[in-house]
């Protein structure tokens, strides 16, 4: 029984990012933005391991999410690291927008310009979408030579164009004579299931919204941040030998630094080492 939810979950994972790259998402930052919704919120670090993303590429993931509207970063103290909060699937415009262009396909075929954004949408090149239209003009179709007259496409490429539109079925090739023949058709079946298979991906990304439990977390500062951040509140200046005693007295032996409590325990270190002589009023660590 568990294996049965483990693999239905693993296709409902690969249903959301399939969806999400389909509308534009790049696999990265798919990924991130699918563990930000189910987690609705967190700091950088969780969203980063959870997602499987590579740090080195993660903050360029985040400062797309939020320029495209599908998170906002939460103002948080400048020495920690980054809180972002995820906005839900239905009110990420970008999302909003290419489903509604999926949508016209079906219900403008030829008729209006958002039809052929949207076949953009679902993957037709720019140009297989403007042969498209071409072709959609001209009763009983046309031959390559004809298409290459009304459309001024490149002759190296028409062929393949025209043979990616008739794998998706957007193109009868008429073979009973030379030269043959193009036709557009509308195949509304495939465009449909392609359509609601990314609909459902979203909406099951959007029913995950906030499912998973944020760990009990408080952002971790590196080390000469929290330094620096000691040094400001205690002396009211920071200079580099202040930072550099600090550091090597205090975090030599501390291990984990991203523990809250080693956070929480080094106000009372500094006050026991004033008291006891250890640490001048200057912030200088005596040795």
């Amino acid at each position: 029984m568990q294996t049965l939810e483990i693999n239905f979950r693993r296709n409902e994972d690969e249903m959301i990012l399939h969806g999400l790259e389909f509308l534009g998402f790049s696999p990265l930052v798919a990924r991130m933005y699918k563990s930000l919704v189910e987690f609705g919120e967190g700091y950088s670090s969780i969203i980063i391991r959870y997602s499987k993303v590579g740090r080195k590429y993660a903050y360029r993931g985040f400062r797309k999410l939020v320029e495209i509207g599908a998170a906002k970063e939460i103002d948080c103290n400048k020495f920690a690291e980054k809180h972002y909060l995820a906005c839900r699937p239905i009110e990420v415009e970008l999302i909003k927008r290419k489903i509604g262009l999926l949508e016209g396909v079906l219900d403008e075929h030829y008729k209006e310009e958002s039809f052929y954004a949207g076949l953009k949408v679902l993957g037709v090149s720019p140009t297989g979408a403007e042969m498209y239209r071409v072709l959609a003009k001209i009763d009983g179709g046309a031959t390559a030579k004809e298409l290459l007259s009304q459309g001024g496409f490149l002759e190296s490429s028409i062929h393949v164009h025209l043979a990616r539109l008739s794998a998706r079925g957007m193109v009868e090739i008429a073979r009973d004579k030379q030269p043959y023949r193009f036709r557009a058709v509308f195949p509304r079946e495939n465009f449909a299931a392609e359509i609601e298979g990314v609909k459902e991906g979203i909406g099951i990304l959007q029913s995950r919204f906030g499912s998973i439990t944020l760990p009990e977390y408080v952002p971790s500062l590196n080390r000469t941040s929290q330094a620096i951040k000691i040094m400001m509140d205690n002396f009211g200046s920071v200079t580099h030998k202040n930072i550099c005693s600090l550091h090597t007295g205090l975090f030599r032996n501390t291990g984990n630094p991203i523990s809250n409590q080693i956070l929480n325990d080094l106000i009372p270190k500094l006050d026991k080492m004033l008291s006891d002589g250890r640490l001048t009023a200057d912030g200088v660590l005596k040795h």
